[in-house]
Parts: C-alpha cells; structure tokens; sequence
C-alpha cells in the first residue's frame, strides 16, 4: 500500500501557497517533492496539495492502491469527488514533515527520488 501525505500553506499576502507531497511505499519515504502555487484560498492550496500528490504517485505507481492524506478535514469530501481517490484525514501531528516543508515551499523547492537516487548509485558502483 502506498501513502501519500499532502500538504498546502496558503499565503494570502502574495495569493501562492506552497505544497509538499510525501510518498511513503512499505512505510519507506521514497518520493518528496515540495512546490509553490497560485492559491485563491487554503482550501485551494489544500486541494493543489492532493492533486499533485495524485498525479505523482499515478505517474510512479500507476498499477498500485495508495491513499492520500490530508490535515484539512475540510477538503477531504470535496477532493474524494474530484479525484476520485481514497482521501483520509490525519491529525496535524501526523503530517507535521509534509506541514512543515509546505510552509517553507516559497523558499526552496526539493524533489527526491528514492528509487532514481538507488539506480544511480548502482550505476557507479
């Protein structure tokens, strides 16, 4: 089962929100990306969040189940009929990793390859 924990910070003062998806396989972190988006709203950022974490793991995994996670109870309805994916809620403490690079997304952007860092360390070998 793949986990996808999603995360948006929304920051009215310049109407971008930063987001971050982590993607844990085997309860591993194998993908981490964080970006920054335009967002009318935290709802907004919260549903950029989960629809990027959904391409990506679709892109990645695309034969596997997997959840998204989300800690805005709020979205969870609305996004499960618009991404027609299997979205929980979590506590925030839960998704602290995902909250906290999220909030940072306007000063840095990561993408981490867990699977592409290993094939490339292979290849060296």
């Amino acid at each position: 089962m793949i986990a996808v924990y999603c995360d948006g910070s929304y920051h009215a003062d310049t109407g971008k929100a930063g987001i971050a998806v982590i993607l844990y396989h085997n309860q591993a972190p194998v993908y981490l990306l964080t970006d920054e988006v335009v967002a009318a709203n935290p709802t907004d950022a919260e549903m950029a969040a989960l629809e990027r974490g959904k391409s990506v793991v679709e892109l990645l995994y695309p034969e596997e189940s997997y959840e998204l996670y989300t800690d805005c109870n709020n979205v969870v309805a609305k996004s499960q009929k618009k991404l027609q994916s299997i979205i929980r809620w979590i506590p925030r403490e839960k998704n602290m990793v995902a909250d906290a690079l999220a909030c940072c997304a306007h000063n840095f952007s990561v993408e981490y390859n867990a699977d592409a860092l290993n094939l490339l360390l292979k290849e060296k070998k």
